[in-house]
């Protein structure tokens, strides 16, 4: 008789690929095993730690899974914590024509949820991982068990004309100009939007590493310009009817009490949409709660999760 194959067994190989890139200090900052998967032409990068229910994190714009490593380091002892880069961030490389847009992320999430063949997953997700995640999860229901949402949207940004105006302006020929020079984002999340505790040298380089070659700064405002367009209008639809099917699902809405979002409502519209949610605002914290209060959240998410 062959012996069971375990998850761990069942994990595709680790790749290397040359080594840590020069920004990145793995042992001190992400002591975590990479492993990477083909999608579509693209080499997805992610990491794949602890046991327990699946718990999958989806990053924002112009971040990359680095941003949790303090959230995996406190759930990875309860959790199987699965974080992907897209195509284009991180560790990841995108195969040639690929689009960066909300779209051709959420497609290779999807995919890279039914090559590892995740099953009864709770997905968290942060800013525009939200509407990458909560597509998917709304055309597969089947695989999610439950969201934790974070400081993030899933309608249509005519609905919100004071963010579908900012989005287009960061999407715009001047600020794309100036990003594209000066690597601006990441910067400024470095400098400004981590609250509550002081980044280290090497932290604040592995935020800002992935776009240090101007080619690759592009990406990040062809996400932002993809929520806002007509193309986008309808992706976006699609990601708000998406929800009805999962409606019967908890969640927990877990917003930065100081993000602007957080003052225009954001997390009461997705209460709405999804009756079966606890909101909670976390004290100290804007629009970047993850790495600020890592431990706090750690231990709401975990205590949320046993009580589901």
């Amino acid at each position: 008789m062959q012996p069971a194959i375990s998850r761990t067994d069942r994990r595709p190989a680790t790749t290397h690929e040359g080594g840590d890139p020069p920004w990145l200090d793995r042992a001190r900052d992400y002591p975590f095993e990479s492993r990477f998967m083909d999608v579509e032409g693209s080499r997805v990068h992610y990491i794949d730690e602890g046991e327990g229910p699946t718990l999958l994190l989806l990053h924002a714009n112009p971040l990359w899974s680095f941003y949790f490593r303090n959230l995996v380091r406190g759930l990875r002892s309860s959790f199987r914590c699965v974080a992907p880069d897209y195509p284009g961030y991180g560790l990841s490389c995108a195969a040639v024509g690929y689009g960066f847009r909300v779209e051709d992320h959420a497609r290779v999430v999807e995919h890279f949820v039914h090559q590892l063949d995740l099953t009864d997953v709770t997905l968290l997700v942060h800013d525009s991982g939200g509407p990458v995640g909560l597509r998917v999860a709304g055309d597969d229901p089947s695989r999610f068990r439950a969201f934790v949402l974070s400081d993030c949207f899933a309608w249509p940004l005519s609905e919100d004309p004071k963010v579908a105006r900012m989005l287009r302006f960061v999407s715009g020929r001047v600020f794309t100009f100036l990003n594209t020079s000066f690597n601006l984002l990441p910067r400024m999340v470095v400098a400004r939007g981590i609250k509550a505790t002081k980044l280290s040298p090497s932290e604040k380089a592995a935020y800002v590493g992935p776009f240090l070659d101007k080619a690759k700064r592009h990406v990040q405002s062809l996400i932002f310009r993809s929520y806002v367009d007509e193309q986008g209008e309808a992706y976006m639809q699609r990601v708000k009817q998406g929800l009805s099917r999962l409606r019967a699902k908890p969640a927990l809405i877990l917003f930065g009490a100081g993000d602007p979002v957080t003052r225009m409502k954001f997390p009461e519209k997705l209460a709405a949409l999804l009756p079966e949610s606890e909101l909670v605002l976390v004290a100290g914290q804007d629009h970047f709660p993850h790495d600020g209060a890592a431990a706090e959240i750690a231990r709401i998410v975990s205590e949320w999760h046993q009580r589901i």
